[in-house]
């Protein structure tokens, strides 16, 4: 029956709170909704008995109000809500205060339904019922808790936010770090007095924040509600470009921090140490090839090419391979070995050597034109504020770096424009043997389209003493002349001797000759000159002259195939040439061989 009544009262103070307590509430009926901490219904209704100055006085009201409060900063995190949870803890704090004041000896007998739960047992007397002393030592509890919790979350609330400001400036610091430079290495060339100081922020502030973490770690062990943990994770910084730059919400708890103070601080010793000793060794590789250019420009003398110190050469793969510095030193290097060997004087009749060098030459070229583009490439106004100290010692001012960049290029095309005047030269010289009254060729002419010319060069580097005797071919006459000839190393003719070929095919001569020098006695001079025409054998024709001049003897034969090998008999003086490999001569089968002697007799 109670039940029903109940439930009866409950719905009329429903009904009549949604209408904005157009009736007047009564306590009594309004108890049983609280007690039962269906607060989401009683709430409004409390507050609005309250509001009545009549019922602001009421004790268990109070009470109740109190207790909602309670059960409000119970729900609230210390962490996340801390502001919130403040100032609630602090309301909860006053409401059992002020019901602690208004509970008298006289409301626990007049009202005592209201105070079922401070039911005991009387330990002395073994008696039931509800003591003042027992109702205010549980409110003395609570209203001692809820300042405490107060004051200590008021404590977090003021902490909290700077622990947030200085680790965001942190985290906005070194994410523009990344956004301004592509590498940590970068940063490192890179870092003056503004970087440095903004690293040194860093370190103060990552002292700030661990002071902080740990007064938080302090506060929360010493809060009464004591259902937070603040768990610490350091993660260091490994990748430049992705770690560091993700940020987290303090109020979730969980504290991933990266490590920008150990970052700064690794970063500052490198400055100082490791950067600050490259660049200066940079910058005494660079003073030393500059005197060396100088010297090699005043042409006081030759020197061996320099090269960049091995200790030098792994600072600059490890830092900066492509930077400034690094690409000069490299130009200068080339540029020192180039002078050098345009400052060696070949004899201008000695026609190989000067297309070797010119040969040299154009190497060096095209590798100082690669590292030129490489330096031209570059973004000249960075480089030159990674490298303030090393453009200040060897530039003078910055300024001076664009100009160094447009010197190096007129440079580099005035230098190619000679060489190509010099190959042109020398080339064309290379091409003909020169005498009184005529000259020959000493290439294989290029009659047939896509075949390349025989240039005497190619034969003369077997020569030790490069003053050669040589051969070649006269394609523009029928019948078809060889010619055997000796030739200074300015190309002028000491004796020529000429004689007609077998053959009847231009393009099988263009293709398909072999000469060789052979060995023979010092004051002589032999060699071969086979051929074919595409129709007949091999023909292969053997030549000895003096090497003043003068033909002592010449043999032509034709074999089935071309000959195995040619040997110089010391003791006898004679020619073997050899038509099987006397070594593997296969059963049933005898050697095969011509001799020619000294006086140019042949036998078999």
């Amino acid at each position: 029956m109670r039940v029903a009544v109940f439930t009866v009262i409950s719905i009329f103070f429903i009904l009549t709170a949604e209408s904005g307590f157009a009736q007047k509430i009564k306590y009594k009926d309004l108890f049983p909704i609280l007690d039962s901490k269906n607060y989401a219904q009683g709430e409004p209704m409390l507050r609005a008995f309250l509001a009545d100055p009549k019922n602001e006085a009421a004790p268990n009201a109070n009470l109740q109000m109190a207790y909602i409060l309670e059960m409000r900063a119970d729900k609230l995190n210390v962490i996340s809500d801390s502001t919130a949870l403040m100032k609630t803890a602090d309301s909860a704090a006053i409401a059992f205060q002020k019901a602690k004041i208004l509970i008298t000896s006289k409301e626990l007998k007049k009202n005592d339904e209201y105070y079922q739960s401070f039911y005991r047992r009387d330990l002395r007397t073994g008696e039931f019922g509800i003591k003042l002393t027992d109702v205010q030592l549980e409110l003395d509890t609570k209203i001692e808790k809820f300042r405490l919790v107060s004051k200590k979350t008021g404590e977090l609330a003021g902490t909290l936010p700077r622990l947030e400001k200085v680790y965001t400036e942190s985290n906005n610091l070194y994410t523009s770090f990344t956004e301004k430079f592509e590498s940590i290495n970068e940063l490192a060339l890179s870092t003056n007095e503004l970087i440095k100081a903004d690293l040194k922020l860093l370190i103060d502030n990552g002292d700030e924040i661990e002071f902080l973490v740990d007064k938080i770690q302090d506060m929360v062990a010493e809060h009464p509600k004591a259902d937070y943990n603040a768990n610490i994770q350091v993660n260091s910084i490994e990748n430049f470009s992705e770690d560091g730059v993700s940020g987290f919400n303090i109020y979730e708890g969980n504290y991933k921090f990266w490590d920008y103070k150990g970052f700064a601080k690794d970063l500052l010793k490198s400055v100082d140490g490791e950067i600050g000793e490259f660049k200066m060794a940079l910058i005494e590789q660079d003073k030393d090839f500059l005197n060396k250019l100088a010297v090699v420009e005043r042409a006081e003398t030759l020197m061996r090419a320099p090269v960049i110190s091995d200790e030098l050469q792994t600072q600059i793969q490890k830092f900066d391979p492509e930077g400034l510095p690094a690409n000069v030193l490299r130009f200068r290097a080339l540029e020192i070995a180039f002078k050098n060997i345009e400052l060696v004087d070949e004899d201008s009749a000695y026609v190989t050597k000067q297309l070797r060098k010119v040969d040299t030459l154009y190497s060096i070229i095209n590798q100082l034109e690669t590292i030129f583009s490489k330096i031209n490439a570059r973004n000249t106004e960075k480089e030159k504020q990674k490298y303030l100290e090393y453009v200040k010692a060897i530039f003078n001012r910055s300024t001076q770096v664009n100009k160094y960049v447009a010197e190096k290029e007129t440079w580099l095309l005035n230098r190619k424009n000679l060489l190509d005047q010099s190959f042109e030269y020398w080339s064309e010289i290379n091409k003909w043997g020169v005498g009184e009254d005529f000259r020959i060729p000493l290439f294989t002419p290029e009659t047939l389209e896509g075949y390349e010319w025989n240039y005497l060069s190619k034969m003369v580097e077997e020569q030790d003493d490069y003053s050669m005797n040589c051969f070649g071919y006269i394609l523009n006459e029928s019948p078809y002349k060889g010619y055997v000839a000796r030739v200074s190393s300015s190309r002028q003719i000491d004796w020529i001797d000429q004689f007609d070929l077998k053959s009847t095919s231009a393009e099988a001569l263009t293709t398909s000759y072999d000469y060789k020098i052979l060995p023979s006695e010092d004051d002589r001079f032999t060699f071969s000159l086979g051929y074919e025409d595409g129709i007949n054998p091999p023909t292969y024709r053997y030549f000895c002259y003096q090497k003043e001049g003068g033909k002592i003897w010449d043999h032509e034969f034709e074999f089935e195939t071309s000959p195995f090998n040619v040997k110089f008999n010391d003791l006898t003086k004679e020619t073997i040439i050899y038509l099987n490999d006397p070594d593997n001569i296969p059963d049933g089968e005898e050697l095969k061989y011509i001799v020619i002697d000294r006086a140019g007799k042949v036998r078999k």
